[in-house]
């Protein structure tokens, strides 16, 4: 879920990776290793909440903390942000605006 319905071009969107059930209930056991793409942008972070969290920020891959992890993603203008999250078994695709003027 983004932090805002829009991004601006040249704007960071904060994505939060949540696992939840079909009504929306956060699930905190899920412990997945999620890999993250992005079209018309770039990742400029991700990562966990985890204090003893291995490994660097930038990088594309993290797992999951208490089913959480968190995408930092900047808009390069060319259109609508493409943010593609995989786990083991399923793809997660989010389409979010970039406009001049966010709401």
């Amino acid at each position: 879920m983004p932090d805002e319905a829009a991004v601006r071009p040249g704007g960071l969107a904060f994505i939060r990776l949540e696992y939840t059930d079909r009504e929306g209930i956060w699930k905190p056991m899920e412990r997945h290793t999620l890999s993250v793409t992005v079209k018309n942008g770039t990742l400029s972070g991700l990562g966990n909440a985890c204090p003893y969290r291995k490994g660097s920020l930038a990088g594309s891959t993290t797992e999951t903390f208490f089913g959480d992890a968190l995408a930092v993603v900047r808009a390069d203008g060319r259109g609508d942000v493409i943010i593609t999250a995989a786990d083991e078994t399923k793809e997660y695709v989010l389409q979010l605006p970039c406009r001049k003027e966010t709401e």
